[in-house]
């Protein structure tokens, strides 16, 4: 069953490669066991994160390894 929560940026920190904020979440079923699976990635940059079984898994996961600083103030710019 699909999900209903929708996630935007807002939920979202900035990518923790390049700073962006424009993040594409994505969804499929596995055909094999009909289950949904998401995965973000990065417009910026193409980074991407793992596949996660539910759209919360996929946030905290997500956020665990983004900055919160804007890419103006990351060291490495």
């Amino acid at each position: 069953m699909a999900e209903t929560h929708k996630i935007t940026n807002e939920d979202l920190k900035f990518c923790p490669f390049c700073g962006s904020k424009k993040i594409h979440i994505a969804h499929r079923v596995r055909s094999s066991s009909a289950v949904y699976w998401y995965a973000a990635s990065c417009y910026g940059c193409e980074a991407s994160s793992g596949e996660y079984s539910s759209l919360e898994e996929l946030v905290v996961a997500w956020n665990g390894r983004a900055t919160n600083l804007i890419p103006s103030e990351r060291a490495d710019q």
